[in-house]
């Protein structure tokens, strides 16, 4: 397992996060609707959304890291 899909697993570990994805797979969102759709604040899914940019920023540059040392 390299190191972008572990990181991919721990953002996918939370459920929250998950049905963030099936949401927004479906069409595109406002964080207003998204959190009312969650059942839950702004501020949470806000915390949420950060969380998957943050992860897939890291996994985009352990992949580059892997391309540029392979």
């Amino acid at each position: 397992m390299n190191s972008s899909t572990r990181l991919t697993d721990q953002s996918l570990a939370d459920e929250t996060r998950l049905k963030i994805l099936r949401l927004l797979a479906g069409r595109e969102m406002y964080l207003q609707e998204l959190a009312k759709a969650l059942g839950v604040t702004h501020v949470t899914a806000l915390h949420h959304m950060a969380a998957l940019r943050t992860d897939r920023a890291r996994a985009a540059a352990a992949e580059w890291l892997e391309f540029v040392h392979a």
